[in-house]
């Protein structure tokens, strides 16, 4: 089911982004935060990259403190992949 799904969500999120749509595209990014999150873990850096991406739309429109959050979990998921030098081969 989640992988049916994945196939929908970079067309889906051009569209929420298009439409300038905070809360869809809030709500695709979670779902594609949830995604990679299952497949790859909670540690890996493609989740951090997600996150940033999140924040840098979410300080876009003015969520400073929302963009904040997200970009503290992309590092602190950073930090801990560093020690795992598997995740970039």
């Amino acid at each position: 089911m989640i992988d049916d799904e994945i196939e929908w969500l970079p067309t889906e999120l051009e569209k929420a982004i298009e439409a300038n749509d905070l809360q869809w595209v809030e709500h695709v990014y979670s779902r594609i935060i949830t995604y990679v999150e299952s497949v790859l873990g909670p540690h890996h850096p493609r989740l951090a990259a997600s996150f940033l991406q999140l924040a840098g739309f979410r300080c876009f429109h003015g969520d400073y403190l929302g963009a904040e959050n997200c970009c503290r979990r992309a590092v602190a998921i950073y930090k801990r992949s560093v020690c795992n030098i598997s995740y970039y081969f």
